[in-house]
C-alpha cells in the first residue's frame, strides 16, 4: 500500500507533524510571524496545494482567525473579506483520509508544506473557496468515499504504467522502507498537469460529486463507496474550481455570494 491514506502508521506521523507549532507559518504563499506584528501586504486571494511526505492537502483563506470560526458558519457567515488578502495567516488546511479524517474532511489551522501545482495557487475569493469545500463535504464522507488503490491509480494515471517509475519506487523500499515507497509514489503523480489552472483537462462537476446508486436490502440503503485518496481530494477541488471559473468570476466576492447562497 503506497499512499497517505493506505499507510495508517505513517499517516499518524503526518497528522502529528501537521499539528506542531511552527516558528513561522506559511499560509497562502507568505511567511508570517506567529506572534505580534500586523497585517501583511495585500495579496490576491488564492488556494494553494501542498505536499507533506506522501500526503497532499490544500490551504484556503478565511479572512479572520480560523481558530475563532465555526465550521457551520462557512461560507455564509464569512465576514466581508474585501478584494485581497491582508493577513496571510488567516487560513485553514483541508485534509482527507489521515487519522481523524477518514470519514469526513478535516479543517485545521494552516501549517507549512511544499507547494505543488501552480506556485501562486488558484485565484479564488474565500467565499467561493469555502462554497466548493462545502460541496466536497457532501461526498467526502462515509459511505460515499473511502481510501483504496482505485484512487491511487486514478491519480497516477499513465504514470502507473511506466516501468521506470516502478523500478524507482521498488528501489526506494531499500533505503526508506514503506515510507520511502509512499513518498516516491507521491512524486510519480503529475501534479503540474492535474492542478494546472488552464482547466484543459478538468472533469465535470457531476463526475466529481458523483455517488453510487444505493442498493436496497432489508429496507435499508447501502452505498458502495468510490475510492479516493488525498491526492484525488485536491484534484477534485481544482476541477470544481474550474467548473465555477467558467460560470462566474471566482475572485469577486459579490458573484461568489450569489452563487453559494
Amino acid at each position: 500500500m503506497m499512499a497517505c491514506l493506505i499507510v495508517p502508521l505513517l499517516s499518524f506521523q503526518l497528522a502529528g507533524a501537521a499539528r506542531k507549532t511552527q516558528d513561522k507559518v506559511e499560509a497562502m504563499g507568505a511567511w508570517v510571524p506567529p506572534r505580534g506584528g500586523g497585517p501583511t501586504e495585500c495579496n490576491n486571494y488564492s488556494v494553494k496545494f501542498k505536499l507533506s511526505s506522501m500526503h497532499s492537502y490544500f490551504t484556503v483563506p478565511t479572512c479572520q482567525s480560523f481558530r475563532h470560526m465555526s465550521m457551520s458558519d462557512l461560507p455564509t457567515q464569512l465576514p466581508y473579506c474585501g478584494s485581497c488578502n491582508q493577513n496571510a495567516a488567516h487560513a485553514a488546511d483541508i485534509h482527507w483520509n489521515i487519522p481523524g479524517c477518514t470519514e469526513k474532511q478535516c479543517k485545521w489551522p494552516a501549517h507549512p508544506g511544499e507547494v505543488i501545482g501552480p506556485r501562486d495557487g488558484l485565484p479564488v475569493h474565500p467565499y467561493c473557496a469555502w462554497g466548493i469545500v462545502n460541496e466536497m463535504d457532501g461526498v467526502y464522507k462515509k459511505p460515499f468515499r473511502e481510501a483504496g488503490l482505485g484512487g491511487v491509480f486514478r491519480a497516477l494515471g499513465l504514470q502507473a504504467i511506466n516501468p521506470g517509475n516502478w523500478i524507482r519506487a521498488i528501489g526506494s523500499i531499500t533505503s526508506g522502507g514503506m515510507q520511502g515507497l509512499s513518498e516516491t509514489a507521491a512524486r510519480m503523480v503529475d501534479w503540474d498537469t492535474h492542478l494546472r489552472p488552464d482547466c484543459n483537462n478538468a472533469r465535470s462537476r457531476d463526475e466529481i460529486l458523483k455517488v453510487n446508486d444505493p442498493i436496497i436490502a432489508n429496507g435499508s440503503a447501502h452505498y458502495t463507496p468510490i475510492e479516493a485518496v488525498c491526492w484525488n481530494n485536491i484534484m477534485d477541488f481544482r476541477d470544481l474550481w474550474c467548473h465555477y471559473k467558467n460560470e462566474i468570476d471566482v475572485t469577486k466576492e459579490s458573484e461568489c455570494r450569489l452563487m453559494f447562497r
